[in-house]
């Protein structure tokens, strides 16, 4: 996750959109991907996305949407 350390209720951003982070799962092994939990607005489904791409501002998300995390 590169130094981003979410907080449950965070409101962050995803692909543009804003979204609500629940949580995260670093899965083990030499990947070091991390899943995280978020909530779109108005949606009760939980969504499960590389946290790579979430950001803290709209640009952000976006920028990231764009590139591939280094493993």
């Amino acid at each position: 996750m590169e130094g981003n350390d979410f907080r449950d209720g965070e409101r962050l951003w995803l692909r543009g959109q804003p979204v609500t982070f629940v949580g995260y799962h670093r899965f083990a092994g030499g990947n070091h991907i991390a899943a995280a939990f978020v909530r779109k607005d108005g949606d009760s489904r939980i969504r499960v996305v590389t946290a790579a791409k979430l950001g803290r501002s709209r640009t952000e998300s976006l920028e990231r949407e764009t590139t591939l995390p280094a493993i």
